[in-house]
């Protein structure tokens, strides 16, 4: 199983997000900030975990039995999200929004929302991020070829959320840990973002895109 978890690795590199590590800036500096942004994140986590769930069944179902052992069931999602990421990337530098990013509007409202609300807020934003959702669909493709117990899958997929949120983890344990200097880091780390979201977003999507097309086509 541990070499199993190894393969997801690569995944924390792919999912740094300028703007949900904003968002949960943006939570921070209200009022029950640590609350707020946690159950966001929470709510994120347990997509990702429900989403792994569906794709484990999916790719089972797509995997045909002949095929099974002959060839890798996880190189044709690594093709499709691969070139679908250097789309994204493409994209990113081309047009202002950022395809992660919720509606501006949408934004401005976000701190009068409370801890429950946040939660499904989560949830909802998850479901139209194309690149979260096809990182969670290609990792889930790697732990079906890996024909694990119900158990295994399940603490793996753990993993693989855990994955995808880690960036936004960061900012609250700044928040944790810096005390009466906590308003000052916060505020820098959101101003260094907004100058530098589009070119972290490019890179990101634009080196993890041509990593799974290398994969998929390679075989490896």
């Amino acid at each position: 199983m541990v070499p199993d978890l190894l393969k997801l690795l690569p995944f924390a590199l792919g999912t740094i997000a300028p703007t949900m590590i904003g968002l949960v800036i943006i939570f921070l500096t209200g009022t029950r900030g640590s609350v707020k942004a946690c159950a966001f994140i929470l709510g994120k986590f347990l997509f990702y975990v429900i989403w792994g769930l569906i794709c484990l069944e999916l790719v089972d179902q797509l995997s045909a039995p002949g095929l099974k052992g002959s060839r890798s069931i996880s190189e044709p999602f690594f093709l499709i999200a691969g070139l679908m990421l250097l789309i994204l990337a493409i994209r990113n530098f081309f047009v202002e929004d950022d395809p992660d990013a919720p509606p501006p509007k949408f934004v401005t409202a976000l701190a009068k929302l409370g801890p429950v609300k946040l939660f499904a807020l989560g949830i909802a934003i998850s479901i139209i991020q194309p690149r979260f959702i096809l990182f969670v669909l290609v990792g889930a493709s790697i732990l079906a070829e890996s024909r694990l117990s119900a158990s295994e899958n399940l603490l793996s997929l753990f993993v693989l959320a855990l994955l995808m949120v880690w960036p936004m983890l960061i900012p609250v344990g700044a928040y944790l840990v810096m005390g009466e200097h906590r308003a000052d880091a916060i505020n820098s780390m959101r101003t260094w973002l907004l100058h530098h979201q589009r070119m972290i977003n490019g890179v990101v999507m634009g080196l993890f895109g041509m990593f799974l097309l290398f994969l998929g086509l390679t075989g490896m």
